[in-house]
């Protein structure tokens, strides 16, 4: 890029999707949806900034599911059943001077691995908490 800028990004507004299936009786997740939408160029002074938001969703499929309630009935042991996966992230790019792009993000996660049990509890029962990722990622072209 000749201006200097490490984004590939035009002003305006850019959306995406996507879904995904895969067979549930040999995957762990049978469902998968995404989607987003990103703008450039609104922040006075800013043309190449960026700020974005998506969110996912996973569904762990019927076989695994099925899966952990064989476990408890055979093992006696509770324990949580797995079922879905969400995801919420914002994201800001920002443009420090030409060549430099510092962008920090924030995640939010439900239901980490479909709500897998959580480790620290002895008894197995509770799943394991969301999850807040707080995080910043820098790009130099030279």
């Amino acid at each position: 890029m000749a201006d200097g800028s490490v984004s590939a990004s035009l002003p305006g507004v850019t959306a995406f999707g996507r879904i995904a299936y895969s067979p549930p009786d040999r995957n762990l997740i049978d469902l998968y949806v995404d989607g987003g939408i990103g703008f450039v160029g609104f922040v006075p002074g800013c043309p190449l900034d960026r700020f974005g938001m998506a969110v996912a969703y996973m569904r762990i499929s019927d076989a695994a599911r099925n899966l952990d309630r064989d476990t408890q009935i055979f093992t006696g042991a509770v324990s949580p059943v797995r079922s879905s996966e969400a995801l919420l992230e914002i994201i800001y790019e920002g443009h420090i001077k030409p060549g430099w792009l510092l962008a920090p993000y924030f995640q939010y996660v439900f239901r980490p691995s479909g709500g897998i049990p959580n480790p620290n509890d002895p008894s197995g029962v509770s799943r394991i908490g969301d999850a807040a990722v707080f995080g910043i990622t820098s790009t130099l072209r030279y």
